[in-house]
């Protein structure tokens, strides 16, 4: 009996593809305000402040996925996410695609209950000097955070 993909499995690459998407973008001059949306593929990103750090902006977003990937009409979940790009990485990574610029860094929060993008500062000491041409996606996982959490009927 073959298995269906989880949607865990979907969830991923949809976000590296978006996370791909952003680093390939063109890139502001030196100095200048990150606007207050980020077009992404058919994503539409706000500037927020998940990680305030000198040198690096957030864009936070959701994306809404079914429950069952084979089945596209099935009922749906919202996954929130925050991209943290280096200021000015996204004109480097189009320069030069195969630089350490295209890299990212993918911070998950493990166990129940708490949100990634929450801890997202965190993860940005952490990684401390890699933001500086690393882009860096936090998500949180489903019922945490900015993600839509499983309501299970009662006669289960």
């Amino acid at each position: 009996m073959r298995r269906k993909p989880s949607v865990r499995v979907a969830t991923v690459p949809a976000l590296t593809l978006l996370l791909l998407a952003a680093t390939a973008l063109g890139g502001q001059p030196a100095g200048a305000a990150p606007p207050a949306t980020l077009p992404v593929g058919t994503q539409q990103l706000t500037a927020c402040d998940a990680v305030e750090l000198k040198g690096v902006q957030a864009w936070c977003g959701s994306l809404v996925r079914p429950w069952d990937p084979a089945d596209p009409a099935s009922e749906t979940f919202t996954v929130g996410y925050a991209l943290t790009l280096p200021v000015g990485a996204a004109r480097a990574a189009a320069a030069a695609p195969t630089s350490a610029a295209t890299s990212a860094l993918v911070a998950l929060q493990g166990g129940p209950g708490w949100g990634s993008i929450s801890s997202a500062p965190d993860f940005a000491d952490m990684f401390g000097d890699l933001l500086k041409t690393r882009a860096m996606l936090t998500m949180d996982q489903r019922g945490t955070g900015l993600s839509g959490s499983i309501d299970c009927d009662d006669e289960i």
